[in-house]
């Protein structure tokens, strides 16, 4: 049945399709509608390549947790055998997938006991795809080491270990009556010390890596995924990463660091298409280049960046669309900014239910496109309605669900209709209810995200000598700060003013996009933000394309300043933004501006 019913959506889906094509084919096309010229297209090019280049700082490693010890069986256990016992400070293990429980111990050469700590076995979640580090806690030497199953799952690619004066040993063999995969088990014994073990950002999981990183590999090993609280295509695009670099940190990160890529170019068309003005489209570039939020989460395996980056490209094409109509083009000729618009939003979706807070955006602009400013007769309205039906109601609702099929197959399910409406049930549970009497340290109230009130940190590392690496999770203050004075003075220019239908969408999208948060009832934190800052951007944009159209040198002169601030605040907080290495004394005394900031 399973077969049958993908077939009748993929079959919709292009029926759907050749018919919207059909009648795009016979379509006039839109007079005037370039938006970029030559020199806009190398703006672009060298403004994303420079902000990938500057995302690749500190970045990820490429070693793979592929080639693993992995078994399922409990009491299954990884021995360690020193060949000559000796006094340890520490055992560093590499764990691949882990779902379940595992106990660490180790004994003397007398088969005594030896007290250890290993904070990963007691972290309350699996440690996922990560180094983990094995203390001892007395002067005995060590003879052997036992990493042992308890219950679920656990595998293990690499062993480090120092001596009591931190020099690295080799003088050991790993055994194990479990070998699964025949694996050569010495080979997990590394032979110089591994870069990024103790500060293992670029190493390891962090944040909801667990998740979205884990889950990806799930898909790629006939697992079903943990993460199904949010639709699939977010995973299946992290998926994607790992098939092309392994199931390495660079290869979970490069999807949604690309896609951080993507949303400095598709800025800059936004830019260039409300104020055909290239100046405004560079500083809307460079605002979200060094906008704080988009670096940090664009670098992790996150699923953000791609319903982000789908809203953007959704809007563009319905402010093209209603640019158009206003224009006096037809129905028919602005049909291929609404299909587009129409494919942006599905996937959004696809990624994260927040999507959907752009429907009443959508509905308000095609009622303003359709009825306002256009004169239809009932056959031709009821035309219009039937295509607008298809475009933003079956459409999307096809797509969504072709999106599942992966995670139908690996679940193995008999009906994939029930199969997927069982799920929906549980997202609609887990949004609604899951986490309404949760708590977190870093969480925030939706009003105090664009006043970085409690900036969210998602990687803290500190040695000995005073050195720290944290990345955390807040806006640019000369962006997120601008956010309620800018969305009044948008609404007022259009309200009020009347002056321009732009501050008016402009000011409908940030609406649409933040104002929806405010109902929320459960814990939320700080990045659900991220979503709205491409129109913050583009809205503070709107001020800056006036201060150039006003021909001031002072007004000019400001924008530079202000474009400066931006650059300057995120070379300021670059540490904290990518887990750089810097004495800790420099964060608490630069980097810690407000009460409730730690990171």
């Amino acid at each position: 049945m399973v077969n049958l019913q993908i077939l009748f959506l993929i079959a919709t889906l292009l029926a759907i399709s050749f018919y919207f094509i059909f009648l795009l084919r016979k379509s006039s096309p839109i007079p005037n509608s370039t938006i970029l010229d030559k020199s806009d297209k190398w703006w672009i090019c060298g403004l994303s390549i420079t902000y990938f280049l500057i995302s690749l700082i500190h970045f990820a490693d490429f070693r793979t947790y592929d080639k693993a010890w992995q078994v399922e069986n409990s009491g299954a256990q990884l021995v360690v055998t020193f060949n000559h016992p000796q006094q340890l400070s520490a055992l560093y293990y590499s764990t691949a997938f882990v779902k379940g429980k595992y106990i660490t111990s180790a004994v003397d050469p007398l088969n005594h006991d030896i007290p250890v700590t290993d904070k990963s076995a007691n972290l309350g979640y699996s440690p996922f795809f990560r180094w983990n580090k094995l203390t001892f806690n007395n002067t005995q030497p060590v003879s052997s080491v036992v990493i042992r199953l308890e219950q679920g799952s656990l595998g293990i690619n690499q062993f480090a270990v120092l001596d009591a004066q931190n020099n690295l040993v080799t003088d050991y063999h790993v055994d194990s009556s479990d070998n699964p995969d025949n694996l050569i088990l010495n080979d997990f014994i590394a032979t110089s010390i591994p870069e990024h073990m103790d500060n293992n950002w670029q190493s390891s999981t962090v944040f909801d890596e667990i998740y979205y990183a884990t889950s990806a590999y799930q898909y790629l090993h006939d697992k079903s995924p943990d993460a199904w609280v949010h639709p699939q295509l977010g995973i299946l695009l992290i998926v994607i990463g790992i098939l092309i670099f392994g199931m390495s940190p660079f290869g979970w990160r490069i999807m949604p660091d690309l896609s951080s890529v993507f949303l400095v170019s598709m800025t800059y068309i936004f830019a260039k298409a409300l104020f055909k003005d290239r100046r405004v489209a560079i500083a809307a570039s460079l605002l979200m280049m060094f906008e704080f939020m988009h670096f940090s989460i664009g670098r992790t395996a996150s699923i953000e960046p791609f319903v982000t980056l789908f809203l953007l490209i959704e809007y563009f094409f319905l402010y093209r669309y209603i640019e158009a109509r206003k224009s006096g083009a037809s129905f028919a000729a602005v049909l291929r900014y609404l299909f587009a618009a129409a494919i942006s939003f599905s996937l959004a979706l696809t990624c994260k239910w927040s999507a959907l807070y752009s429907a009443p955006f959508i509905v308000c602009i095609l009622i303003y496109g359709e009825l306002i400013k256009q004169k239809l007769t009932v056959a031709v309205l009821i035309k219009t309605v039937f295509n607008l039906a298809l475009l933003f109601i079956v459409l999307p609702l096809i797509i969504y669900l072709l999106m599942y099929i992966p995670y139908i197959l690996i679940n193995h399910a008999d009906n994939m209709f029930s199969f997927i409406y069982t799920t929906q049930l549980g997202i609609l549970d887990f949004n609604l209810h899951g986490l309404t009497y949760a708590t977190h340290p870093y969480a925030s109230n939706w009003w105090s995200w664009p006043l970085d009130k409690v900036p969210l940190s998602v990687y803290y590392w500190q040695n000995d000598t005073g050195l720290s690496s944290s990345i955390a999770l807040l806006g640019n203050p000369s962006v997120y700060w601008l956010m309620w004075i800018t969305t009044i003075m948008l609404g007022y220019l259009w309200l009020i003013r009347q002056a321009d239908y732009r501050a008016g969408f402009l000011f409908l999208a940030i609406c649409a996009q933040y104002l929806p948060y405010a109902l929320v009832a459960r814990i939320s934190f700080i990045y659900y933000f991220y979503s709205v800052t491409p129109f913050l951007i583009l809205g503070i944009s709107y001020f800056i394309y006036l201060a150039y159209r006003s021909n001031k040198v002072l007004h000019r002169y400001l924008v530079y300043v202000y474009l400066l601030i931006n650059v300057v605040l995120f070379v300021l907080f670059f540490s904290s933004l990518s887990g750089l290495e810097v004495p800790r004394s420099y964060t608490l005394n630069w980097l810690w501006w407000m009460r409730g900031w730690n990171f």
